[in-house]
């Protein structure tokens, strides 16, 4: 590849990863391109995007964004899955996805701006996801008022049975 062309290349992950909510890098070593397409297809399904780098293309590209931390990770192939809308529920498939071919193995992610190893991003997956999330605080939201609709709803119920009583006692 020529300066030019790397250059190219560089800008072109340093504007991807701008746009992300997070990525992971990847060894695909022993992988088959039936195998990458597969895993390429969930991550689109996703909303995100995937890429054969260069490690040292992608530590430039990184460090364009001032993103630190990575560098232990860029060693060997390197496959770098990112997802520009929901990281979580990319990370879940790209876990599950490890799990099922040993080949696929994670070196390490960023999530919010904070790089993680392989351990920590796998811990990172099994958090609820952003739907999840707003699911369980509308449960909340919902049980509450709820309550609150029944404790008004008793309070106007024992003053009425109040009122009641006291018109009987003066009739």
């Amino acid at each position: 590849m020529i300066k030019v062309e790397k250059t190219n290349v560089i800008e072109k992950f340093a504007a991807t990863l701008k746009d992300t909510d997070g990525f992971i890098v990847a060894n695909f070593k022993g992988m088959t391109v039936t195998e990458m397409e597969d895993l390429r297809a969930k991550v689109r399904e996703l909303g995100g995007g995937s890429h054969v780098v260069k490690n040292r293309l992608l530590k430039l590209a990184l460090d364009k964004n001032g993103i630190k931390g990575m560098e232990p990770y860029l060693k060997q192939n390197t496959l770098l899955i990112y997802s520009k809308t929901d990281v979580l529920n990319c990370l879940k498939a790209i876990i599950a996805y490890a799990k099922k071919n040993e080949k696929c193995a994670i070196k390490g992610g960023l999530v919010s701006n904070t790089a993680y190893d392989n351990k920590q991003v796998i811990e990172i997956s099994k958090l609820p996801g952003k739907k999840e999330l707003i699911a369980i605080i509308a449960g909340t939201m919902t049980a509450v008022v709820g309550q609150f609709a029944g404790v008004l709803n008793s309070l106007i119920t024992t003053f009425m049975g109040t009122v009641e009583a006291l018109e009987k006692k003066k009739s």
